[in-house]
């Protein structure tokens, strides 16, 4: 595409249709001995039509993209590719609100490789505007990466600051209850993950077994593994934790957690 901007490609490609359309039909009418009006709203018509045939068939692409994208990461833990996905559209939106929505993903990206660093510049710059504005899905999004960064850092008294923000944007009644039940278990997540970092591994174990066992998505396996062998370490299992670590390694792509169960074994020489 010539146009990194949609907008102006919708706009240029429907006025040149629209010419050629119009001359066309101009010819024929003239022939016909039909009045000029007609072959304007000939024209017109086609502009119109075409418009939304474009635009119709683009966001179908684009939203198989975004699906594409969504795969990489939830199915197949490659993450490198799925930022880099979103590098390439960031640089190809100006619209603030479709750049925030980007650069939540990327931060949510950069968390999951590690990059914790370039994932909090990202949320800091966010802060303010989220800080205006009232419960949506962006917002549930940052208030989850803002804690996971936290417990990156191992810092709970901050996670459990925004942990309350949280809980009070998922109660907001202007949310629905098809979002509140997409978006609870991954603050349940948070809340088992905190718990676990305080030494509670018994408290926690169902709820990471029962996460393994629900989920379709290769990513939740991966991160329910992950906790988990921390959890069977904190239970005196190494058996058990060896297991999770070897399902890291084997699922977790480009993941810190399996870059860092890849070290460990190594270290350790097994």
């Amino acid at each position: 595409m010539y146009f990194k901007d949609l907008r102006i490609h919708f706009i240029v490609s429907s006025l040149l249709g629209g010419v050629v359309v119009g001359c066309v039909a101009y010819i024929i009418m003239r022939l016909l001995f039909v009045p000029v009006a007609a072959c304007v709203l000939i024209a017109l018509s086609y502009m119109l039509l075409w418009t939304i045939f474009r635009r119709t068939m683009v966001e179908r692409r684009g939203s198989e993209r975004f699906m594409a994208a969504t795969r990489l990461r939830m199915d197949e833990c490659r993450l490198q590719d799925y930022l880099h996905f979103y590098e390439i559209l960031l640089s190809q939106n100006k619209e603030k609100r479709r750049q925030r929505r980007i650069l939540l993903n990327m931060s949510t990206g950069y968390l999951e490789i590690g990059e914790d660093a370039q994932a909090k510049a990202i949320l800091d710059e966010l802060t303010a505007y989220f800080a205006m504005h009232t419960a949506n899905t962006n917002k549930i999004v940052y208030f989850d990466n803002m804690v996971t960064y936290y417990l990156h850092m191992r810092d709970l008294e901050a996670a459990k600051k925004v942990m309350v923000m949280y809980k009070q944007t998922l109660n907001d009644p202007a949310l629905s209850r098809q979002i509140k039940a997409f978006h609870n278990p991954l603050y349940e997540d948070k809340e088992a993950w905190i718990k676990l970092l305080e030494g509670k591994a018994d408290e926690v174990l169902d709820f990471y077994l029962d996460l393994l066992e629900a989920s379709p998505h290769q990513l939740t396996k991966v991160h329910a593994h992950d906790m988990l062998a921390i959890i069977y370490r904190q239970l005196n299992r190494p058996d058990l934790a060896l297991a999770s670590k070897v399902y890291l390694i084997k699922y977790g792509g480009d993941l810190a957690c399996a870059k860092r169960a890849r070290l460990e074994m190594n270290n350790a020489g097994t």
